[in-house]
């Protein structure tokens, strides 16, 4: 099993219908989404990367590029927080991901999309009682 990433117990108390909730909800799936996207992928992973014009440099720089963006991406969801080795790991590997679909398509949208249906697909099974 995964260890918890930090704020969920605190997410968990919120459910139900009230405005904090409601927040949260758009917060996690509307509106961060595409902002982390925006940061970590488009600005940061692409400075890195060293996209140019119409291409990208060396798959093993884009690798490395990824990697650092998306373990910066981690990082800043454990501010303030324990750093769950596993839980570190898994969501760097997505942020990771994320990076290859951003590279793949050329387009930034699609990371966007993922990372939305991503943050929902949790809120769903928290909001269920699965996770």
């Amino acid at each position: 099993d995964l260890p918890e990433q930090g704020g969920l117990e605190e997410f968990r108390r919120m459910i139900g219908l009230n405005w904090r909730f409601a927040l949260n909800v758009a917060l996690a799936v509307f509106i961060l989404p595409p902002v982390e996207e925006l940061l970590f992928r488009f600005l940061a992973f692409r400075m890195i990367a060293g996209k140019k014009g119409g291409g990208w440099r060396s798959r093993g720089f884009c690798l490395a590029a990824a990697v650092v963006s998306s373990t910066v991406f981690t990082a800043f969801h454990y501010i303030q927080r324990d750093f769950p080795d596993a839980a570190f790991i898994a969501l760097t590997f997505f942020g990771c991901a994320q990076c290859w679909l951003y590279r793949r398509t050329g387009s930034i949208v699609y990371p966007m999309i993922n990372h939305t249906l991503f943050n929902l697909t949790t809120l769903v099974f928290l909001v269920a009682g699965v996770a």
